[in-house]
């Protein structure tokens, strides 16, 4: 038996684009919060805000939005039911495009420059502490076509206890088929 209010989830195919967007975003800045049976979405953009909104909307999932300090809205998704089931989700099933995205947009950035020749270069970056999920990232690039490279950004130390790693997308082509891929171009990323 379980005891206090359970907020029912209608049934979420996590083939759907929306819920790779979700579960990309919330394995980069999201949290499920067990003790308190919610996952929480944060962050400063209005437009990711707003991606997120409409993922969820998609999923007709509920949700609570709370402005926090240092100008971060937090989405939050109160359901014992939601928790347990993202615990059970495989992350192979998921949505491959809709992953990419929401993980890019909890991780992601865009250097925009000119080079020493005079010429723009455009390349994106995610970063993460966590290796594995960098390389499973890689792995889904691959499956598009898109050609990137992981760094070691930042070794252990007393000071940063964990390391830092980065997957860089930076041969023109690969830049061109990730923009196209995810819509940045259109989004002014």
């Amino acid at each position: 038996m379980v005891s206090g209010r359970l907020t029912l989830i209608p049934s979420i195919d996590v083939t759907t684009e929306s819920f790779g967007y979700l579960y990309g975003f919330l394995l980069g800045d999201g949290h499920i919060r067990t003790n308190r049976n919610y996952v929480e979405f944060d962050n400063t953009d209005s437009s990711i805000i707003e991606s997120l909104k409409t993922a969820l909307g998609q999923l007709e999932l509920k949700y609570k939005t709370y402005k926090k300090a240092h100008n971060i809205t937090a989405l939050c998704v109160y359901s014992k039911l939601f928790v347990a089931f993202l615990f059970s989700v495989k992350l192979e099933a998921i949505n491959k495009k809709g992953f990419l995205d929401g993980f890019y947009d909890a991780e992601g950035h865009v250097v925009n420059r000119i080079n020493s020749c005079g010429n723009f270069q455009r390349w994106y970056g995610i970063t993460n502490t966590k290796r594995e999920l960098l390389i499973f990232y890689q792995n889904l690039l691959i499956s598009f076509g898109i050609e990137s490279k992981l760094y070691n950004v930042r070794r252990s130390s007393t000071v940063y206890p964990q390391p830092l790693f980065r997957v860089c997308i930076q041969k023109k082509d690969a830049v061109a088929k990730f923009g196209k891929l995810l819509n940045h171009n259109e989004r002014g990323d």
